[in-house]
């Protein structure tokens, strides 16, 4: 009994760590193709990042946490510069996880409807629902 418990948590924990990597794999693929296509809204997804940036950048933070005489504030450090390329690059990943998200519940809805239809032949969905280009012009 307490084995077959460990078996599916061992089972969900790996299921989950191979939806995540495939989550992963995707946003890269789909802010890669989005680079190499033009087609990256960047101030949509990035412009608040990068002015934040640029106000961590010119330590406009210090200044203002001086002006109102509040003794907290990130100094300039190694830590700054990460958080600055941090926020400037956030939104990137923000992209990328949301295509990943729409393109994976697509497939789902996709895989539902063949099984609603009955459309699977031998067990096995048709080849275009597996998301592979079909030559090299698609």
């Amino acid at each position: 009994m307490i084995s077959n418990i460990k078996n599916k948590n061992e089972n969900y924990m790996g299921s989950f760590f191979v939806r995540f990597g495939k989550l992963l794999w995707i946003s890269v693929q789909e802010i890669y193709l989005a680079i190499v296509n033009e087609t990256l809204p960047l101030w949509k997804y990035c412009g608040v990042g990068i002015l934040f940036s640029y106000f961590l950048l010119f330590d406009l933070d210090i200044y203002i946490a001086k002006l109102f005489k509040i003794p907290f504030y990130i100094h300039p450090s190694l830590t700054k510069v990460i958080l600055i390329l941090f926020f400037a690059v956030s939104g990137l990943f923000i992209y990328g996880f949301e295509r990943a998200y729409h393109r994976l519940s697509l497939m789902e809805r996709l895989r539902k409807a063949f099984d609603y239809c009955e459309l699977k032949s031998g067990g096995l969905y048709p080849s275009f629902i597996r998301d592979e280009p079909i030559d090299e012009f698609v």
